[in-house]
């Protein structure tokens, strides 16, 4: 796993592009020096689509450690197959799996300034010391420079293998190949050439079938996201997981992989993201991951997640962003679904703030919208990401309908037939904004919504961030309020009472209080000077008005039945 450590950015919260998340999951690049006129080069990475040759001490050069590590590579073994009797290895050397970069042709002593690493040298042996100390000098200048092999092109000086040169590379372990004396080094250049062109081919045919796959899983399904999931997972050998804008779980693919993606959702709440080209790299119970953002123009609609143990075929990380790109468009088309879904929930909760509940009901059932029940609660937020904190509070509570954004402090109806389970809440809060504080009411019925929404409206300015209080208890002014409405019962009867009531149903318009209790505006104003007076309230005040309404309702003073506009 060298070359995943290696390939990993050192800044995981850093990388802004798709190619710098994809090094996670590739071999490192090697140095790059100067190239002589002699070299056929292996394509840059980024276009061949494998990792360059790798640096001394990643590999033992010779050694079968890299076999099967590297996909449609060239290797001395595939070369020496497709030149046969005209690149033959000498007895003891090893050619399978070591990769070969590009042929290069030196006859310097000391050629590594001109070397990458991993490729084949070719030599005629001019300037090869005869002694066994110098043979060994120069084989080991080779595998510093961590070259695939030597190949000797026998004829100018050498009739046959030289034994000082044969003992250093078997020593060194350095594979040693023989170029006949009739065979010129440019058939070695271009036999690799060939393989390389091959390879090309091969790698540009899987890609497309890749993509074309891809296509195909997501055209014929009924579920186009799951089904790219799905296959994507399944072709990286690992999981995919699509995510909202904020990091909460859409789909997951496979779904056991569902708490792998929870552990990445602190990350992603930790990193700041600038504009929708930035991507991310991450470690994750020994996961490579890497999120890939999901964007229409200039708008963040989504998250792509990929997460594997082993590195990535060319054909895989080529598929990723076509993948990507389809996501980003459904990902924008279920965001525009949960918008229209929001707004007709929005109209629902505002009928219900204003004690509309029949017009609420009939548009909840002309719309489709399930989950009204007879009874809900309010939900106070106090946060600077209101939004973000609905998205993830509708995931847990089903039956969530928004406020209308322009009040304050933002609330939520929670109209759902049972109480929410409090660690999923709590735990989703945390994650959508640790500093929010959230206020719930006890359930009450869908006539009172509003009434305690305004009642609780002032106890939310009193909220620590990240507190949490659930059923929220009767205050203090809620307890003067009660022994209020006792001194008016006491002092001027139920009569009284009944002109309390119409004043707050009809939020104090005198012409509509007194043309429904049959009263000069004159005398009304009179009678509720004298109730302020008895009750010592400000009657006109939100929050006072709804407890006084609440309390009128208590006592049966007002029919169960009235509801009490609140704005």
């Amino acid at each position: 796993m060298g070359f995943l450590r290696r390939g990993l950015p050192h800044d995981r919260n850093g990388p802004d592009s798709l190619t710098t998340c994809f090094a996670m999951f590739a071999p490192p690049r090697s140095r790059r020096s100067g190239m002589s006129s002699h070299m056929l080069r292996a394509m840059p990475e980024d276009t061949q689509g494998e990792g360059s040759p790798t640096p001394a001490g990643e590999r033992a050069v010779g050694s079968n450690a890299g076999a099967g590590a590297f996909e449609t590579t060239i290797t001395l073994e595939t070369l020496c197959a497709r030149l046969g009797s005209d690149l033959n290895p000498v007895v003891g050397a090893v050619t399978a799996g070591v990769r070969v970069s590009a042929v290069h042709v030196s006859e310097l002593p000391d050629p590594r300034p001109y070397l990458a690493g991993g490729e084949l040298l070719l030599t005629t042996g001019l300037k090869l010391p005869r002694t066994r100390a110098g043979s060994r000098e120069y084989v080991l200048r080779l595998r510093e420079a961590a070259v695939a092999g030597i190949g000797l092109g026998l004829g100018p000086r050498f009739d046959s293998t030289p034994a000082p040169l044969a003992a250093a590379c078997i020593e060194l372990g350095v594979p040693l190949l023989v170029v006949p004396g009739p065979t010129p080094f440019l058939a070695i250049t271009k036999a690799f050439g060939a393989l390389q062109t091959e390879g090309s081919t091969q790698r540009l045919q899987s890609a497309v079938s890749a993509q074309q796959a891809l296509i195909r899983a997501a055209t014929s399904s009924e579920d186009p996201a799951t089904a790219i999931l799905e296959h994507l997972g399944r072709s990286i050998g690992g999981w995919a997981a699509l995510l909202h804008a904020d990091g909460a779980i859409r789909h997951v693919r496979p779904a056991s992989a569902a708490s792998l993606v929870e552990e990445l959702r602190p990350e992603l709440n930790a990193r700041e993201v600038i504009g929708v080209s930035s991507a991310a790299s991450h470690i994750i119970r020994d996961q490579y991951v890497a999120v890939f953002p999901l964007s229409q123009g200039t708008e963040l609609v989504g998250q792509l997640a990929v997460g594997t143990t082993m590195r990535l075929r060319p054909q895989d990380r080529q598929m990723i962003p076509l993948a990507v790109s389809m996501l980003g468009v459904a990902a924008l088309d279920a965001d525009r679904s949960r918008e229209a879904d929001d707004a007709r929930r929005g109209a629902i909760a505002a009928l219900v703030d204003v004690g509309d509940i029949g017009a609420a009901l009939r548009l909840a059932s002309a719309l489709g919208v399930e989950g009204c029940a007879d009874e809900g609660r309010v939900i106070l937020v106090k946060s600077t990401r209101p939004r973000r904190v609905w998205t993830s509070i509708r995931l847990v509570l089903p039956g969530a309908f928004p406020g209308l954004p322009s009040d304050a402090p933002p609330w939520i109806l929670d109209l759902g037939p049972e109480r929410p389970n409090i660690g999923d809440v709590g735990r989703t809060l945390r994650e959508a904004d640790p500093e929010a504080a959230v206020l719930f009411s006890r359930r009450a019925r869908l006539n009172d919504l509003g009434a305690i929404r305004t009642q609780l409206a002032a106890a939310a300015d009193a909220l620590a961030p990240g507190q949490v209080v659930w059923e929220q208890p009767p205050t203090a002014m809620a307890a003067h309020v009660d022994r209020a409405v006792d001194r008016l019962l006491d002092d001027e009867g139920p009569d009284a009472a009944q002109m309390l009531g119409a004043y707050l149903r009809h939020h104090g318009h005198w012409g509509r209080v007194s043309s429904e209790l049959s009263i000069h505006r004159n005398t009304l104003r009179y009678r509720l000077g004298r109730l302020r007076e008895i009750l010592d309230l400000d009657i006109d005040a939100p929050d006072e008005a709804a407890l006084l309404w609440l309390t009128l309702r208590a006592r049966g003073v007002v029919a169960a039945s009235e509801s009490r506009p609140l704005r």
